[in-house]
């Protein structure tokens, strides 16, 4: 049994500015390693994933068998039973979830867009967590992985060097922008010598289905004559043929340095659209590894905090950071409203005290970039 540490050092906070719901599988737990046993014993894993029969033994999940009957039932209880709903944008308005995260553990994250159905019983057009027990689809996802096509978060804290790392992976392909980013005050950064990945934004707030509808509409995938993905090179091979093209899915004689995007055809290359428009994020198998981004806490009594957003394209510039209690954003004021004339003939008399002008940030917030609080 791995037990919770003492105490609960990180949190990381989604945010929904997307204009539909979003029903987010989180898959967090401790960092521990394959027991002995397992095909992969001694390599890193975290909450439930499977080596053979084995289950990693970091946390329970419900939904999770291995080889089809071996339950993973041991370890600490994922948080929020593995998924939670984001409501809406709704004119201007985010929704908010927290989680609180304890030092050396995990978090892969992913949106489940479209869905339908109760929360026993979903019915999703992208990313659906289907479990290997009952093969349904759950708000609280148990633990499960993500179907394709997905956009991927990933956060390990306090991993090696007392380092977290954190991505955006479009390998699996792609069902909507996310973005992660540190909360500032709670992180140093590492000092590297490639600081565009030194504690700085991870992902962004492109919207690639639009995008593949006119520069890769071959890897559009649509639900209902619409557009809600784009597969990457690899998942379409299995989707079109029912097996996957070794050179896409970088698999033997294509591994490492020998899968190379450049000898794709154009019309699949989804590593060439993902690296346009998300230049820092894993695109395919055996990409670029500095796209692993870096950072530390802020010291020993003061550990990192991320927010997460989901379509962040949608966010207008903040004044304070979602989850405070007085979050806003720079206000917005529709219609003009009309320039009243201050008469010339009667100045404001010397003892009229001024209206307080309240500063507004003359650029959108960007917390990954600064150090200094500006709210």
């Amino acid at each position: 049994m791995v037990t919770c540490a003492a105490a609960a050092d990180h949190k990381v906070t989604f945010q929904n500015h997307c204009s539909y719901p979003v029903a987010v599988n989180a898959i967090i737990g401790p960092i521990t390693k394959f027991p002995a046993g397992a095909p992969a014993a001694g390599s890193d894993c975290s909450a439930c994933q499977c080596s053979g029969r084995v289950c990693c033994p970091a946390s329970i999940c419900p939904n999770v068998k291995c080889d089809g009957s071996l339950s993973c039932t041991a370890g600490q209880v994922l948080p929020d039973g593995g998924g939670f709903r984001l409501l809406a944008d709704t004119g201007g308005k985010e929704d908010t979830h927290s989680l609180v995260v304890s030092k050396g553990w995990q978090v892969s994250f992913w949106g489940r867009t479209g869905c339908s159905g109760d929360d026993n019983n979903l019915n999703c057009d992208t990313s659906a967590a289907l479990s290997n027990i009952d093969m349904k689809d759950k708000l609280k996802a148990g633990g499960i992985g993500s179907a394709f096509p997905a956009t991927k978060g990933e956060i390990k804290f306090d991993g090696y060097g007392d380092q977290d790392y954190y991505d955006i992976s479009i390998v699996d392909g792609f069902n909507l922008p996310v973005q992660i980013e540190l909360v500032p005050g709670t992180y140093k950064k590492v000092g590297r010598s490639d600081s565009q990945y030194d504690c700085t934004i991870a992902g962004g707030g492109t919207n690639l289905n639009a995008k593949a509808a006119t520069e890769l509409p071959l890897l559009a995938y649509t639900k209902n004559g619409k557009i809600v993905g784009v597969l990457s090179a690899c998942k379409y091979s299995k989707v079109s043929t029912g097996s996957e093209n070794p050179a896409y899915c970088c698999l033997p004689p294509y591994l490492n340095k020998n899968c190379n995007p450049a000898t794709w055809p154009a019309n699949v290359n989804s590593a060439t659209l993902f690296k346009k428009y998300y230049p820092l994020a894993y695109s395919y198998a055996f990409d670029d590894e500095a796209s692993t981004f870096t950072c530390r806490n802020n010291g020993p009594a003061k550990y990192t905090e991320y927010l997460v957003t989901f379509c962040s394209g949608n966010e207008r510039p903040r004044i304070t950071l979602p989850g405070e209690e007085d979050h806003t954003h720079v206000p917005v004021i529709s219609p003009t409203p009309p320039v009243i004339p201050v008469p010339t003939t009667l100045p404001v008399p010397a003892e009229t005290p001024l209206p307080a002008q309240t500063p507004v940030p003359s650029g959108p917030y960007n917390p990954a970039n600064t150090d200094q609080i500006t709210f």
